[in-house]
């Protein structure tokens, strides 16, 4: 699910253009006519000529942000920046690591002058990895790996009806590493650490054709407790070159060996919400993903580096991320909410909790390559698998103008493997729910 960053940032725009407005309206006369200036004066002249709108920006904003990640301390901040009619906006964040420099890097800019909404779109990610692999004659010993994945997006969007939107993006990814190491040296009887290298394991295209429906009732709960339709459908066709190896022939610099794989990919996410009694909500949610191709299968040299992931937060919550992966996957999910507290109107310190809604939820799906009943090639799993949880839901406001929602889930997965506990627990705080 995508949250939408940029539309929080347009939120806080639109609340700050009103009130400028409000103030403008304040200290003018029903005339028109500014107070303390004559109807015929030069300044009532002026406010009655119409000008052209130009790019007029707002206050720059800044927000810091903490991140614990990987038992490292993360810190940054959040930007974001818009004009007066929010025809522009700019969303962008850093968080760093001191012990390592880890990095996470976004920025998100759309434009709306025109019509489709155009947007560019560029994420940076960089990640340090301790190894102790060795050669046979262990004689050389790789001591870490860094990771860069890169991605730079761009495209155009619009609307389709009232509650439809179609998008075209084409979006560049390059995922780059370099190793560290060290040899023995027999002559001097000491380990030297040698100079790291670095190469480039993908550089893939992909063209992709989203449209998302959304047709949801207005209320005061809608976004804790939607009632309607949504409906996400993707198409994309990849033009990818995936590491193969390395030349052995060339002994002068390290050259990389690609695979191509070029193929079509299909992903589905339907959900109904159905009104119930005292206001909650039966969800119904279908999942269905396809990749078109059986060269992704290759497990000496792609694996599952393409595949669906279909355990984890967006999905079935009962397992973890990479337990349930293939490069075809479905899942059915139904959820109960129900409401708690749908009126507490209460504050606490720089927060203001409104409302807290409950949940109980069931999946079962399934991950796969070839045939659906073929067994999992990890742990022999056959049959689709099968999740129960329960869930809860605030919906806060921060500083009276940024939404907060936080959910906490406790998931149970019925078909979890024996050596790894079923219960899983997920806690998150963002600017929307998944």
């Amino acid at each position: 699910p995508e949250i939408d960053l940029a539309g929080a940032t347009r939120q806080v725009n639109l609340r700050s253009r009103a009130a400028s407005t409000t103030g403008a309206r304040l200290a003018a006369t029903p005339a028109g006519q500014f107070q303390g200036a004559a109807a015929d004066g030069p300044l009532a002249a002026a406010a009655s000529t119409p000008q052209p709108y130009g790019i007029d920006f707002l206050k720059t904003s800044l927000m810091p942000r903490a991140v614990w990640d990987d038992g490292r301390f993360k810190g940054g901040l959040y930007v974001s920046a818009g004009d007066v009619l929010a025809k522009q906006t700019i969303f962008a964040g850093a968080a760093v690591a001191p012990s390592n420099r880890d990095r996470d890097l976004f920025f998100i800019y759309e434009n709306r002058n025109w019509r489709p909404t155009l947007f560019v779109e560029y994420y940076h990610q960089q990640r340090q990895s301790a190894r102790g692999d060795s050669s046979e004659e262990r004689d050389l010993v790789v001591t870490g790996m860094r990771f860069k994945l890169n991605q730079f997006s761009a495209g155009m969007r619009g609307k389709i009806g009232r509650k439809g939107e179609l998008a075209l993006s084409l979006t560049y990814d390059r995922y780059d590493a370099s190793v560290e190491s060290r040899f023995f040296d027999a002559l001097n009887i000491a380990w030297v650490r040698q100079k790291p290298f670095g190469y480039t394991y993908l550089n893939g295209f992909d063209l992709g054709l989203t449209y998302r429906y959304r047709g949801l009732v207005r209320a005061r709960d809608r976004e804790i407790n939607p009632r309607g339709r949504t409906i996400y459908f993707r198409y994309d066709r990849m033009f990818n070159k995936f590491i193969e190896g390395f030349d052995q022939q060339n002994t002068g610099f390290l050259q990389e060996q690609f695979l191509d794989l070029n193929y079509n990919q299909f992903t589905l996410d339907w959900n109904e919400y159905l009104a119930l009694p005292l206001r909650s909500t039966l969800g119904l949610r279908l999942f269905g993903g396809w990749i078109a191709s059986d060269e992704v299968d290759d497990k000496e040299v792609v694996s599952d580096f393409f595949d669906y992931h279909l355990g984890g937060l967006n999905y079935m919550k009962g397992y973890t991320f990479y337990s349930l992966e293939g490069r075809k996957a479905t899942m059915g999910q139904a959820t109960i909410r129900f409401p708690l507290l749908p009126d507490l109107q209460s504050r606490i310190l720089h927060l203001y909790l409104d409302k807290v809604y409950g949940a109980l939820y069931g999946s079962i799906g399934k991950a796969w390559d070839d045939g659906f009943g073929e067994p999992d090639p990890i742990y022999g799993r056959e049959g689709p698998l099968r999740d129960l949880g329960g869930q809860l839901r605030f919906d806060l406001i921060s500083y009276y103008n940024l939404p907060t929602k936080v959910q906490l889930d406790v998931a149970y997965g019925v078909d979890e493997v024996r050596d790894r506990s079923p219960w899983k627990l997920y806690l998150t705080v963002l600017f929307g729910y998944i």
